[in-house]
């Protein structure tokens, strides 16, 4: 009798635990005092994270969209060229993959779409739609935040709901309000932004049609575009970009974050409170809040930059572990861990509210890379505010529903009234 091959769960199980092996046994080599190779060990990491992760799983797709991005790639074209690569830092990151896609790990777009049972209904985001292009044409309301966003949501439900035709058709609307973002808003920051739009196009398009090569596109294209595009901008090779400081904005928060593990600095643990308040209510416009505490982005500027980049409200990006290190130093490593938790429930959250409206749960998948490269504070100014525009008008459209009943039902109760008065006196 032959034997059967494993299934997908034991395959699952068997590559988090070997990449968890991998991780443990480089830790233990380097706190005995040998050299290992970071290019090797990350090597071997990405691969074992390749064959973990689901593409069907949209938090599982963006977040190694940002791992591959912002770790993987600049592990392994630029710790050739420094001095010391932390071993610490690089098991945190990897350990941090690992627990993310694990909490994670039951989202699908077709288990969601499973999730919504009753008849199929996309009324919330006709209404959402409608209003998002009102406020687009009346108002003139950035598309950035709003009517992109809410576009790729409605395209995950109809995908989700397999019919083709709204979504190829809403698909071509998309593409017309990212190109009238490129042309006519971008101010030329915020790549990452654009990229996860379409990214997010990208891998719904793949889910709808269930094209081969899917995976392996995808992170093809986000290992090998930042290390080309930083080479074809500045017109040097990579390694007279690092030694010239003229360096990409993928590069740079891995190469930042290495360099706060080597700084001796006193401990803050306020300030990162602060980071991890801000997660929540970053929405609040300063206006409102006159103490409103800075993100660390630009909290490192004001600290520790010129003041023209301060003057040009200038901000960095140190991935989501660099500011855990900046404020509490190697300590920093293990809180790192409870930021990852925290994006990863938020997902989950969303993800199993009732209905329709847990479509939005696309949105906190969507920007995983931009956590990746900037933690909490940039995380939470891309995600919270779609939300709770979408939550606002989700409110107004349950309130106009509910206020057309009660018409509905005084309407009916008058004309039964009606027919009763009608009878006794005939």
């Amino acid at each position: 009798m032959l034997i059967k091959p494993f299934n997908k769960k034991i395959r699952a199980s068997i590559c988090n635990f070997s990449a968890f092996f991998w991780v443990i046994i480089y830790l233990f080599i380097s706190l005995m005092g040998y050299h290992v190779s970071p290019v090797i060990f990350m090597i071997i990491f990405s691969i074992f994270i390749y064959f973990i992760y689901k593409f069907e799983n949209p938090a599982h797709y963006f977040w190694c969209i940002g791992f591959f991005s912002f770790v993987s790639a600049p592990v392994i074209g630029v710790s050739g060229f420094l001095g010391d690569v932390s071993y610490g830092l690089l098991v945190t990151l990897s350990l941090s993959s690992l627990l993310f896609l694990q909490v994670t790990k039951q989202a699908s777009i077709n288990k969601d779409a499973a999730r919504v049972k009753g008849v199929s209904r996309s009324s919330i985001l006709k209404f959402c739609c409608a209003c998002g292009l009102a406020l687009f044409l009346i108002l003139n309301f950035s598309v950035e935040h709003f009517i992109i966003p809410l576009l790729l949501v409605y395209l995950y439900y109809l995908v989700g709901k397999h019919e083709a035709r709204k979504s190829i058709f809403l698909m071509g609307i998309f593409a017309l309000f990212i190109a009238y973002y490129i042309f006519f808003e971008w101010s030329g920051f915020g790549r990452v932004v654009i990229a996860v739009y379409i990214l997010g196009a990208f891998w719904i398009y793949w889910q709808r049609y269930g094209l081969p090569f899917g995976k392996i596109i995808g992170l093809f294209a986000v290992l090998v575009g930042p290390l080309l595009l930083g080479i074809i901008r500045g017109g040097y090779t990579l390694q007279e970009q690092i030694q010239s400081g003229d360096i990409d904005s993928n590069l740079s928060p891995f190469l930042l974050a290495n360099d706060l593990r080597f700084r001796e600095m006193s401990a803050d643990p306020v300030g990162l409170l602060e980071q991890f308040f801000l997660y929540f209510f970053m929405w609040i416009p300063r206006a409102f809040w006159e103490g409103k505490p800075y993100g660390f982005g630009f909290e490192y500027t004001v600290q520790n930059l010129d003041q023209s980049l301060i003057d040009a409200g200038h901000s960095i990006a140190s991935l989501f572990v660099g500011e855990h290190i900046y404020y509490l130093g190697s300590l920093g490593l293990f809180t790192a861990l409870l930021s990852i938790l925290l994006v990863a429930f938020t997902y989950n959250y969303f993800r199993k509210l009732k209905n329709n409206i847990s479509y939005f749960s696309f949105i906190v998948a969507l920007h995983m890379p931009t956590f990746v490269w900037g933690g909490l504070a940039s995380y939470s100014a891309r995600v919270w505010m779609p939300l709770l525009s979408f939550s606002l008008l989700i409110i107004i459209f349950y309130s106009i529903k509910k206020y057309s009943r009660l018409s509905q039902e005084q309407k009916i109760g008058l004309n039964n009234k009606a027919r009763e008065d009608f009878s006794r006196l005939h």
